[in-house]
């Protein structure tokens, strides 16, 4: 009889555990393929590519065709006149500018590909708050209706013991202001759930309400047994922080604006290109002449006064300037990995501490019951140890939802969410 009783203890766990992490990946997935700040990314992606077209483009020769009409009268012409030119220039040196061009294009095509990743974390993360948001709000609506169906039961006692007159109407009165207060943090926990429904929406979209599992599956999932990580995960975290979106975002933007220097220092220089004009004339008196020429040319524009070397200047400071956010933002990133990976081995050992003290308050409550029965305790004492174990189940609520989310941000980080394998 026991052994099958634990066995469908254990066969529930698993199954929560399983609705759980089918859930909470389905809401994650949702989200990072459909919120629009992702479909914004993807079409800044698009536009890089084209970017990156475009700069390739400026290896190749450029045509260009003008016309003209007027009339004049002179010793060799008279009347009205006309001429087409066009013209095939190909550049032969520009010093660097165009492949340095091409490279920066590169590197901004890499840096929105990582931003595109670097908004799909964010908005996973965002999902996982409003999914943490939720599973407390659970816990704490479950820990507020335990209650009030503990303290019904004992107003119905206390009822009868007023009217034979074994305790004082006060103490009607308490319980029943007891049973307000815990009927007002219900509410105030369903009002949290719903909010944390409406987040995941925002981030989800409409379906999130589809994809949620029933009230009742969701606080169970609050019970479910996470896995240990294993020792070397800070080592595996360090490892994932060079892989971090964010970190190649800004790598990507440091090479693109290392090569907008190369590009601007080239244009210092003079660039050499070769032309051919082919030009056709033709007067009012219907003669008519073609004329082609070939040209090797230089042209150096350095713009008004010394424009170019601001530019370079300019250029140089926004590298350094990126260089020190990165920097920056590895520091950040760092702490942010070790903080979550010793939240999660510390609040493992808090949760068990946490489940120890609803076990005792449960069975303090259930003792106060019977001494109070008895009259070796006060009314006020039994209503406070239900209290007790009330904010117990709630602190424990919180320090499960809080494990639950921490254990599927380190997945995040580490990369082993199903969306992310597959990219």
């Amino acid at each position: 009889m026991v052994l099958a009783l634990q066995a469908d203890i254990v066969c529930a766990q698993l199954a929560a555990q399983a609705t759980a992490t089918f859930t909470v990946e389905r809401l994650v997935e949702q989200a990072v393929n459909n919120h629009p700040s992702v479909l914004a990314k993807y079409a800044e992606l698009g536009g890089s590519r084209a970017g990156l077209d475009l700069a390739k483009w400026q290896y190749y020769p450029s045509l260009s065709a003008q016309s003209e009409r007027g009339s004049g009268q002179n010793a060799n012409t008279a009347g009205a006149t006309s001429n087409t030119t066009l013209r095939l220039q190909q550049n032969l040196w520009t010093a660097g500018r165009i492949s340095a061009g091409v490279k920066s294009a590169q590197y901004k095509q890499l840096a929105a590909r990582n931003a595109l990743l670097e908004t799909r974390t964010t908005v996973a993360l965002r999902t996982l708050e409003a999914w943490q948001a939720l599973l407390s709000a659970a816990g704490k609506q479950q820990a507020s209706q335990r209650l009030m169906q503990q303290l019904e039961r004992l107003s119905g006692m206390m009822a009868r013991r007023v009217e034979q007159q074994v305790s004082p109407a006060i103490d009607m009165q308490l319980v029943q202001a007891r049973v307000a207060q815990a009927q007002s943090e219900y509410l105030s926990a369903k009002t949290a759930a719903d909010a944390a429904k409406q987040r995941l929406v925002q981030w989800v979209g409409d379906d999130a309400l589809q994809l949620l599992p029933p009230p009742d599956t969701v606080i169970l999932q609050l019970a479910v047994p996470l896995p240990a990580w294993p020792t070397d995960t800070p080592e595996r975290l360090e490892d994932a922080l060079s892989a971090s979106p964010t970190l190649l975002r800004l790598e990507a933007d440091l090479s693109s604006a290392r090569e907008d220097i190369e590009q601007k220092k080239a244009e210092r220089w003079p660039s050499v290109y070769a032309r051919i004009d082919r030009q056709f004339n033709k007067n009012s008196f219907g003669g008519k002449s073609v004329d082609t020429q070939a040209y090797i040319g230089l042209q150096y524009t350095p713009g008004a006064g010394l424009t170019v070397l601001s530019q370079i200047e300019t250029a140089q400071a926004r590298f350094q300037s990126l260089d020190s956010e990165r920097e920056a933002l590895r520091r950040q990133l760092k702490e942010s990995y070790q903080s979550e990976w010793r939240d999660y081995a510390a609040n493992t050992e808090r949760i068990q501490l946490a489940q120890r003290v609803e076990n005792s308050n449960s069975a303090l409550s259930e003792s106060y019951t019977r001494l109070f029965v008895a009259g070796r305790r006060s009314w006020l004492e039994l209503l406070n140890a239900l209290r007790e174990q009330a904010a117990g189940e709630q602190a424990l609520s919180d320090l499960q939802a809080l494990q639950h989310t921490s254990y599927f941000r380190l997945r995040l980080y580490l990369g082993q969410l199903a969306w992310q394998v597959d990219n």
